[in-house]
């Protein structure tokens, strides 16, 4: 007689499309890129020299990086979307190595390939999701994705670190492997693609071309600029407050274990999305932008005279970054319509690049004159302006 052996649910779950096989890749690609989320900005400061080149860097990088990235869908349409996936991967394998060799050059192509491949990752998982979870699903996949992501983002940063100290090819080489086990698994699950509805006499688009209608629909602006506030945040944490931890005679692993304990907050994650399911997403969005805008200033103004009070406050401020994580981009995928997803979704993945960009442009402009704490002041003041924003949404959101 035949046994049937009954295996635990969360397997089944894992090797087939849905929420938390979604989620499980999200967190690989987290993995991949925690472990070096701290030691990247020390990396380029080590070849440039200052945090003023540091930031211009950050800007050309940031900047060839959208103009490649605009190109992911012609991409998609050249070597379809598993094609565009699998090579976004390989840049995401091979970037780290690159930037593992301390040298300007490869730590700078590093980058751009960095950039490049997250952004293939990005669009082509979205349009994944937007095919495989449908309706209110959509509002229970991004606590589970961020409950996946917390513990890759808790503990990388400070591993990568620490392993960079023990032996300096180590963390690079860590994620390289996440990158190519993610590789392998989105292969194993053998994701379909849903058909792209086009009109018979309509000539496919160019990307740019997306560009203009995405402007015009005033939902998916506003959706866009509500992620592009939460990333350079994001961007502005990750790159800034190990420069200025190490700048203020901190040690790298202590600035590592700031921004693992600033990502742990992503265990809190079921906790505030009952807070914000109580206020409602528009309520929960308005909170949080004004609570970040209030604490960045305020963080700013005590970095000029405690430092330590400055970091603690910014991990504070993070606290309500994750309340923006859960809701920031379900404005746009509550919004877009279902024949626009694959013209529209490399256009709202862009607000990664211009978070990229914007950051360290505005950081290099304050250097010029100003020391580093003066930028978390000008930051706050951003994300309490998105606060105007956020008041435009449908009061059913």
């Amino acid at each position: 007689m035949a046994l049937h052996v009954r295996h635990p649910d969360w397997i089944h779950a894992l090797g087939q499309a849905g929420a938390k096989s979604f989620a499980l890749i999200f967190a690989l690609e987290s993995l991949n890129r925690a472990l070096l989320s701290t030691i990247l900005p020390l990396q380029v400061l080590k070849v440039t020299g200052s945090a003023t080149d540091l930031s211009y860097l950050y800007l050309v990088v940031g900047l060839s990086g959208l103009v490649a990235n605009l190109c992911i869908v012609s991409l998609i349409r050249f070597i379809s979307r598993r094609g565009a996936y699998t090579i976004g991967l390989i840049c995401l394998a091979t970037a780290p190595l690159l930037i593992g060799t301390s040298m300007f050059t490869g730590v700078s192509f590093g980058m751009f390939i960095r950039i490049f491949g997250t952004a293939c990752g990005a669009i082509c998982l979205n349009l994944y999701v937007l095919d495989h979870i449908k309706g209110r699903a959509l509002n229970e996949m991004e606590p589970i994705r961020l409950l996946f992501s917390a513990a890759a983002w808790t503990l990388g940063p400070w591993l990568g670190v620490y392993l960079w100290s023990i032996m300096e090819w180590l963390p690079f080489i860590l994620s390289s492997v996440a990158a190519l086990i993610q590789l392998a698994y989105f292969w194993y699950l053998r994701l379909r693609e849903g058909s792209v509805i086009v009109p018979a006499r309509q000539k496919p688009e160019t990307p740019f071309g997306s560009i203009i209608p995405f402007i015009r629909r005033k939902p998916l602006r506003r959706a866009w600029l509500i992620a592009l506030g939460r990333s350079v945040w994001w961007v502005s944490f990750f790159t800034y407050l190990p420069v200025f931890g190490v700048e203020s005679g901190l040690s790298p692993e202590t600035c590592a274990l700031l921004v693992s304990a600033a990502n742990g907050l992503l265990f809190l994650v079921p906790v505030l999305k009952r807070v914000g399911n109580y206020l409602g997403i528009r309520r929960a969005l308005i909170l949080a932008y004004a609570f970040t805008g209030i604490i960045n200033i305020a963080a700013g103004v005590a970095a000029w005279f405690s430092p330590f009070s400055a970091m603690a406050l910014l991990l504070f401020c993070a606290l309500f970054v994750v309340l923006l994580d859960i809701y920031g981009n379900l404005t746009f995928l509550r919004m877009v319509k279902p024949l626009e997803r694959t013209r529209m979704t490399p256009i709202f993945i862009t607000y990664r690049d211009v978070s990229d960009i914007v950051a360290p442009a505005a950081a290099g402009l304050v250097l010029i004159a100003l020391p580093l704490p003066a930028y978390f002041v000008l930051l706050g003041l951003y994300t309490l302006g998105m606060t105007q924003i956020v008041r435009n949404l449908p009061r059913r959101f």
